[in-house]
């Protein structure tokens, strides 16, 4: 599936692009995945948002740092 979108006015791309959006995905585009339950398939934006809040500390600046010996151990 290849989907194109088109604009009218180039500012209207950061109007839908953007972290403060709060919309669900479409089903239809996201069902490649073949789950519901996917954490990159989530189409709901409550549910995708309590998901990430559950990570993004693992994904922060200083859990990053305190796991900088293991990356340089295995690269």
């Amino acid at each position: 599936m290849f989907l194109q979108l088109h604009f009218a006015r180039p500012t209207a791309y950061n109007e839908i692009y953007n972290s403060h959006n709060k919309w669900d995905k479409d089903p239809l585009y996201y069902r490649v995945f073949d789950t519901d339950e996917s954490f990159f398939a989530q189409r709901n934006y409550l549910s995708a948002k309590h998901r990430r809040a559950l990570i993004s500390n693992l994904f922060s600046k200083t859990a990053i740092s305190e796991l900088h010996h293991l990356i340089r151990d295995k690269v």
